[in-house]
């Protein structure tokens, strides 16, 4: 067996030395004989991963339709064919009508088609490569190709791509934070990620430094440029988005490529959106709102005379984020007589003269494919009594037996050293929240809530059990929050605000919103107890800790979660900036530390939560819903910045809750943090490997509905298939729909004892 083995190692050695002397064609021979792969060359790169989406299709839903909504439509250079998107596909058909051919579709949508100045390509929006992105197609939908890449964090979002004249370029509007503005871009049709039309959008501040006044974030969308190539327009506003929304939104901008200048050209009453040229140049068409309705507008750029040209087209989308432009794409033909416009679902040819509207019949079939349906079945609990799956405001006992919470927005003890159920603090029917524990021990501060406003009261503590009578400490009704002793239990801290901003909402304590995304979507970063208004500013006060009236600190300038250290001069609060302190007098403002955790420079995400330990050496800080210790250097004034997702922080990091969890506070020696998470209830000593949890469960009984409901002469959607009685009677017997009647029918099943009555 040695003596073969050793043949057989001789043999391949010789082979080898042949292979690397006779040159390929020995080596394709040699190779296929051994089995032995080629090793690549040193400086040749292995092949990218090929970007593609995730969802598979599982299922398929076809019909045909003869009319689609929010249609984006373009015309061939030759003026013979339209292209448009339609459920997520591209569709050709012939300018007359007829059957729409889909050229482009599967499980990737597919959006606002364009067609090149040459008729050679198309460029359209798709995320078949697993995030949204500009690509090109030969007109028949062959050969389709990234203008631009990227997934994950380079996730982007575009809007309403166009052409330059000389068709080597490719406008577009792009998103590059999360859902803020747009901005209009050019990309080369052979590749390059593109340069910005103008000036770029402004960077976001850098951490540490005054950013000033808040800068405008202008809003572009549907860049499409004149047929000299001299000019662009688009349509634009200030800011993504706006709750309650005032016209005009959007205006008509010109942009000149050779100047840089930027001029208004419109002044819409209804707001200006969608821009289109004429063939020649020399008129101007938008969409704008009238009254309650959407038409077309045409503006002479030499005179400025403006004129109506087709009332009642497709709604606009000015209200929202506009994901799709702010109206869907629409066309002129070449010949500059008439457009192409998506108008109450049918495909409408409209004189632009006269603004005469002629159907172009079409039939497109429709193939979606499906992935797989996200379906969970949910048994809904109708015990007796309702449990609460939330405790907030957590605040263990400075002897640490106890725990102060709420839930159900009623204040309860918790006592950890055995099983006892958590009890009822108060007697009280009005709103408790945020329970904070005196320094002995022997009382419990809370803030109140309801329409009428707040007060902060105290109750002793009880040890033995049974509910105590609460002492009103404040003398005037407000909005109050987040009360703290200070460790030398005379004063009780809180910040305030006015009732009137406060009114419509339930109170919790201020939100830190953990993206820029979340940030936009609500406007400004709010905290849940967030009514009309909230124009006012919050306040930080103290008053004796057994009541009296109220002496102002300063402004919480955005802090929260006001804390002390073992220092009763000054007060800490976590801020967007960071750690900040300031003295009871009002004055020293000072901001210690700033926490931050992975992100794109020069702005990545601050910690939302920061308690500084009793001993000021320490911080325990929620980072991107990950919880770490950080040691607070003392440095001078100035600010301390620590980033914890690196592999090397500038002091001492611990990790630990990797599951993160709300209400971040510590001991009253220091030794231990505590958090919580849904119903559990967290300690740690900062020296522990694990942390210690106490399920907290609070029960109510259950509301019932009594009695027998009869809702009559509606029409029922049944979860029978497709059933639906156009006039039926619905018998609800306590929280029970007990049966459904058809009212044209001549029998129906009694509610109570089952039987089929005339």
């Amino acid at each position: 067996m040695r003596i073969a083995r050793t043949w057989q190692t001789l043999l391949l050695s010789l082979l080898l030395m042949l292979n690397a002397l006779t040159g390929p064609l020995m080596g394709e021979v040699i190779g296929a004989t051994i089995q032995q792969p080629a090793a690549p060359a040193k400086d040749e790169k292995p092949a990218p991963k090929k970007e593609e989406l995730i969802l598979k299709p599982e299922a398929k839903v076809s019909f045909t339709t003869d009319e689609g909504t929010w249609l984006s439509l373009d015309v061939a250079p030759d003026g013979k064919t339209i292209v448009f998107d339609l459920l997520g596909d591209i569709y050709t058909m012939p300018i007359a009508g007829g059957e729409a051919k889909r050229i482009i579709g599967d499980m990737s949508f597919e959006s606002q088609p364009k067609f090149s100045p040459d008729g050679k390509q198309i460029v359209f929006i798709s995320d078949r490569s697993g995030a949204e992105q500009l690509w090109l197609a030969r007109p028949d939908g062959s050969e389709p190709k990234p203008v631009t890449k990227g997934r994950g964090a380079g996730m982007l979002m575009f809007l309403s791509p166009s052409w330059t004249p000389d068709g080597n370029y490719i406008l577009a509007s792009k998103s590059e934070r999360g859902i803020g503005t747009f901005h209009a871009y050019l990309w080369h049709k052979d590749g390059g990620s593109g340069v910005s039309v103008g000036p770029p959008p402004p960077a976001p501040p850098t951490p540490g430094q005054d950013a000033g006044p808040a800068r405008p974030q202008l809003n572009k969308m549907g860049a499409v440029a004149s047929p000299d190539g001299r000019y662009i327009y688009w349509a634009q506003r200030t800011g993504s988005f706006s709750y309650n929304a005032q016209f005009p939104l959007w205006q008509i901008v010109r942009f000149d490529r050779e100047t840089s200048e930027t001029s208004t050209i419109t002044n819409a009453p209804g707001s200006a959106m969608r821009p289109v040229l004429t063939p020649d140049g020399k008129h101007l068409i938008y969409a704008t709102r009238w009254e309650t309705r959407t038409a077309l507008r045409v503006r002479d750029l030499e005179t400025n005379q403006e004129r109506w040209l087709i009332d009642r087209v497709t709604r606009d989308d000015q209200e929202s984020r506009a994901t799709r432009d702010t109206f869907p794409g629409y066309a002129f033909l070449p010949d500059g007589k008439s457009l192409i416009v998506n108008i109450d679902g049918k495909i409408k040819r409209v004189d632009f003269t006269t603004g005469a509207a002629t159907t172009i019949p079409f039939t497109a079939k429709v193939e979606m494919d499906l992935a797989a349906r996200l379906h969970y079945d949910y048994r809904v609990d109708d015990s007796a009594n309702v449990r609460a799956r939330l405790i907030r405001y957590p605040s263990l006992s400075p002897d640490g037996k106890m725990v102060a919470f709420t839930a159900f927005n009623k204040i309860y003890l918790r006592d950890l050293t055995g099983e006892a159920p958590a009890r009822r603090l108060t007697g009280q029917s009005t709103g408790e929240f945020m329970p904070v524990w005196s320094p002995d021990g022997k009382y419990i501060a809370f803030a109140t809530w309801s329409r009428e406003g707040g007060q902060i009261y105290r109750v002793a503590v009880n040890p033995g059990g049974g509910t105590g009578q609460p002492e009103q400490l404040t003398r005037r009704a407000a909005f109050y929050s987040d009360p703290v002793y200070s460790p030398d239990n005379s004063k009780i801290v809180f910040t305030t605000g006015a009732i009137e901003d406060q009114l419509f909402a339930d109170l919790k304590g201020d939100h830190e919103f953990l993206s820029e995304t979340e940030s936009i979507l609500h406007g400004h970063a709010d905290g849940e107890v967030d009514g009309l208004g909230g124009n006012t500013v919050r306040d930080l006060r103290y008053i004796p800790a057994n009541g009296g009236d109220s002496v102002l600190i300063g402004p919480t300038q955005g802090g929260r979660d006001p804390h002390f250290t073992n220092d009763p001069t000054r007060i800490y609060l976590s801020s967007g900036q960071g750690l900040v302190s300031l003295r009871l007098d009002g004055l020293d403002r000072r901001t210690h530390l700033r926490v931050t955790g992975a992100g794109a420079p020069p702005n990545p995400p601050s910690a939302s939560s920061i308690r500084v330990s009793p001993d000021g050496t320490r911080a325990f800080c929620d980072v991107q819903g990950k919880h770490f210790l950080v040691t607070i250097p003392k440095a001078g004034r100035e600010t301390v910045t620590v980033n914890v997702s690196g592999p090397t922080a500038s002091v001492p990091v611990r990790k630990l809750s990797a599951e993160g969890g709300d209400y971040l506070d510590w001991s009253r020696d220091g030794s231990t943090v505590t958090w919580s998470w849904g119903t559990k209830f967290y300690r740690q000593g900062v020296a522990a490997e694990k942390p210690e949890a106490t399920e907290i469960v609070v029960e109510l009984p259950r509301a019932r509905p009594e009695g027998v409901t009869i809702l009559t002469g509606a029409r029922i959607v049944t979860m029978k298939g497709d059933e639906v009685i156009e006039r039926g009677e619905i018998t609800i017997t306590g929280n029970r729909i007990t049966s459904i009647r058809d009212l044209a029918a001549k029998t129906w099943t009694h509610p109570v004892t089952g039987r089929d009555v005339l």
